[in-house]
């Protein structure tokens, strides 16, 4: 199954976190889901989808505007915000997880 497979990207890629400070990978950990499906705009007004996964999310507590995913199609990370309309919006793939959370907060 593909959220198993994620998750085990993002743990073997957690252990070996090595310029992140400890509060974003706090943050990132505090934060983090199990993986499930989304579908984020790669525009503003919500005309092209993807399919993603999504691994953060708000849960009242220190919450930063973005969300982390993961995209399949390129095997890559990716940064989502929730734009004013509601869209769900991919702002941009990074190489990997320590990549992603060096910027998530």
């Amino acid at each position: 199954m593909i959220e198993a497979k994620i998750d085990e990207i993002i743990d073997k890629q957690l252990a070996k976190l090595s310029f992140v400070s400890a509060i974003d990978i706090k943050c990132f950990v505090d934060h983090r889901i199990k993986p499930k499906p989304i579908r984020l705009s790669l525009d503003t007004e919500g005309n092209e989808w993807r399919e993603c996964y999504l691994i953060t999310d708000h849960n009242g507590k220190d919450d930063s505007p973005y969300r982390a995913a993961f995209d399949p199609k390129y095997n890559k990370f990716v940064r989502e915000v929730t734009l004013e309309n509601d869209i769900p919006h991919y702002l941009g793939r990074y190489p990997t997880l320590e990549d992603l959370v060096d910027e998530f907060a």
